[in-house]
């Protein structure tokens, strides 16, 4: 009976089920023959047993009715490979700014060896390269996957990648004044998640007040879970500027009234300072200011000073000072104008506070006095200005002044009779009398008439007096009564003219 083998078994893995050489080939004495070979039990054939390698599988039949007498025997080579199961080794976690990872698997093989991932296909290179940029966050899903003929084999690792947050600062802060409101340092950085620690630091807000002053480092950390994976930090430096110190000193610190004060700061020479004088005038601006106080008072000035950062003080209050009121010098003659004949004039004072006061007289140069009241006697004419200066007990003084008019009152002293010639000295010329003020004398004329209308004598020099004889030459006229007539002006221009009778007694 011949022992023809139909078909072939395709190389077989040696983790591949058994096979069963009945139904997997084709015999020509179909169940007569014997199988036999390694890994043959029966009509099975176990890969697994058989071993790796190739095998040689041999059909034999015997004839009938004699056994022995026709043999057959036909034979198949079974080709039997394995694989190494494959072993990844642990990796990750990994940040998805990490650079490229190298996967490492045992066994190494040189061929027919594959990469493969379904969550992060991109992510794995075909030499196992693994980029976690590329990578899907959370598990990527990473597979090895080997063959060697007919056998296949693979295993995976789950690779976790964690998103990196930079702790990047895009802007700036400060510089701030140590009085200014909490900001919040949050709006400085380009993404959420981070943690701010630092000096003034509470949360996401910075407190100048609590920072104090000077340059503080505030620090923006960025570390998502896993904690210490993907750290990531930068540094804000932001400025705090002390409260500057601006004292308010003055000048002066009372007087009377108007009150000048000079206002200053001796601690600051830069910025700008508005003052306050505490009287309901306009602030002035200025590090050194002036300020006139016209109404009596205590008044206490303040500064509000911006520095050159622009940080304020505006507590600072110079000492009080004191304007002290002034005392109102007044008076009333007992007249404006007078004549020198009537020339005496009081003087009633009616100053504020009258008995507060000291007071000091000045009756136009010829005379003064301390008195309450004063009068005086002018003599000549002319006018007079008469001030009155008033002091109270501050040292606070006022004064005021009145011209006083005297006017020139002329009068004329003509003798009505003289004798000339009675070698006694006296009465010997006829002499005119007028005061040494209020004339013009330049415009005075004399002019003598005798009862004929004869004008025997003539001046225009008050100082000049006649003799008695005609002209002041020759012999004296005879005893008789003369006309004389005198004009002249005063220093108001008022003319005068004057006649009248003159007797020349002889002895």
């Amino acid at each position: 009976m011949p022992s023809t083998i139909t078909g072939v078994i395709n190389p077989l893995c040696i983790t591949n089920s058994t096979v069963n050489l009945a139904t997997a080939l084709t015999t020509s004495t179909l169940g007569i023959g014997v199988w036999a070979g390694n890994g043959v039990t029966g009509t099975t054939f176990n890969p697994a047993i058989a071993g790796v390698g190739t095998h040689t599988l041999t059909y034999s039949t015997n004839s009938l009715p004699t056994i022995g007498l026709c043999p057959s025997t036909s034979s198949l080579a079974v080709s039997i490979s394995s694989v190494t199961p494959p072993i990844i080794s642990a990796a990750g976690p990994y940040c998805d700014n990490f650079a490229i990872q190298s996967m490492t698997v045992t066994p190494i093989v040189s061929s027919g060896a594959t990469w493969s991932s379904t969550s992060s296909p991109t992510a794995i290179s075909s030499s196992g390269q693994f980029n976690p940029a590329l990578a899907t966050l959370g598990n990527s899903t990473i597979t090895y996957s080997v063959v060697n003929g007919p056998c296949t084999a693979s295993t995976s690792i789950n690779i976790s990648v964690v998103h990196f947050i930079p702790a990047t600062i895009t802007g700036t802060l400060g510089p701030y004044c140590i009085y200014n409101p909490l900001v919040n340092l949050q709006a400085t950085a380009q993404y959420t998640g981070g943690v701010w620690s630092g000096s003034g630091v509470s949360g996401s807000d910075f407190t100048p007040a609590l920072a104090g002053a000077g340059t503080h480092d505030v620090t923006y950390k960025t570390d998502p879970t896993p904690s210490g994976l993907c750290p990531d930090s930068m540094k804000l430096s932001i400025l705090v500027n002390a409260k500057p110190q601006a004292n308010a000193l003055s000048n002066i610190l009372q007087g009377c009234n108007p009150l000048i004060v000079n206002l200053y700061s001796s601690t600051v020479n830069t910025g700008n300072a508005n003052w306050d004088f505490g009287d309901g005038s306009p602030l002035v601006s200025g590090l050194a200011v002036s300020h006139t106080y016209s109404v009596p008072g205590v008044y206490s000035a303040s500064i509000s000073y911006t520095d050159a950062i622009g940080c304020v003080n505006d507590s600072a209050v110079a000492n009080s000072f004191t304007v002290f009121a002034n005392p109102i010098a007044s008076f009333e003659p007992s007249l404006f104008q007078t004549t020198v004949v009537d020339g005496q004039i009081d003087f009633t004072n009616q100053s504020t506070i009258l008995t507060n006061n000291t007071y000091s007289w000045d009756i136009g140069g010829l005379a003064t006095s301390t008195e309450i009241n004063t009068s005086y006697l002018f003599s000549n004419s002319g006018h007079y200005v008469i001030t009155l200066t008033a002091t109270n007990s501050n040292n606070c003084v006022d004064d005021t002044s009145i011209v006083i008019i005297v006017n020139p009152d002329v009068v004329l002293y003509v003798p009505n009779a003289f004798t000339p010639g009675d070698g006694n000295g006296l009465n010997d010329l006829f002499q005119i009398f007028l005061p040494p003020t209020g004339v013009d004398y330049s415009t005075f004329n004399l002019q003598i008439f005798d009862r004929w209308g004869e004008m025997i004598y003539s001046t225009n020099d008050v100082t000049k007096y006649w003799n008695g004889a005609k002209n002041n030459v020759g012999p004296l006229v005879k005893q008789d009564t003369y006309v004389w007539k005198i004009s002249f002006l005063d220093e108001k221009k008022k003319e005068y003219n004057k006649l009248g009778h003159v007797t020349i007694l002889s002895k």
